[in-house]
């Protein structure tokens, strides 16, 4: 399925109910069941962004998982304070920092997430992370927002909000899909986001 870019701007295309619910379908086809999974669950990255791209430049969507983030139900569980051993600032001024687990992002306004674990279920992808609202700044980003934030590769920025039902992305992956330019946007693992790029060229 192909859409003709001169009828549909790209913007309008992702802001179509049409293109959510068709993106939806296809990850229902590849394995994707909404009613096994806990409420206010959100799945983001690679398989959501390579059906866009199939959608908006032909092609089959290679969809290796499905990345499925749900939040912890665990009281006890925080982000974490002070003591995070390296902060990288990106150029859209998103801190990011690393604990010993897994990278805490650190949206603009302040707001914090980490993952705590993830565990595979076939294609599934699941990810478990603890969420922290900060009032620091104004800030109208929400959680799918500051996880899309923190992808390494432009062309992953993507995801499916299914309580809103809707498409969320961010200027770097509209980017991609207006230029077809893979690039590094978060480059704080080079060794594993030199594999993802070989893999996408790949792909």
């Amino acid at each position: 399925m192909v859409t003709n870019l001169i009828d549909m701007k790209i913007i309008d295309f992702l802001n179509s109910k049409k293109t959510f619910n068709n993106i939806l379908e296809i990850l229902k086809q590849k394995g994707l069941d909404c009613k096994k999974l806990p409420d206010g669950f959100f799945i983001a990255g690679g398989s959501v962004s390579n059906i866009i791209i199939s959608m908006l430049h032909g092609g089959e969507p290679v969809i290796n998982d499905i990345d499925v983030y749900i939040k912890t139900t665990k009281k006890d569980v925080v982000v974490g304070d002070s003591w995070y051993p390296s902060t990288y600032t990106t150029e859209d001024n998103m801190e990011i920092m690393d604990d010993s687990y897994g990278r805490i992002f650190v949206a603009e306004g302040g707001d914090r997430m980490r993952v705590l674990s993830h565990s595979r279920d076939g294609i599934l992808n699941i990810i478990e992370y603890v969420y922290e609202k900060v009032r620091i700044k104004k800030n109208d980003k929400s959680e799918i927002d500051v996880v899309i934030e923190g992808f390494d590769l432009n062309c992953c920025m993507s995801g499916i909000d299914l309580i809103n039902e809707k498409l969320v992305y961010n200027k770097h992956f509209v980017d991609y899909l207006t230029n077809k330019q893979l690039k590094v946007v978060n480059p704080l693992a080079p060794i594993q986001t030199t594999i993802r790029i070989y893999k996408k060229i790949k792909d």
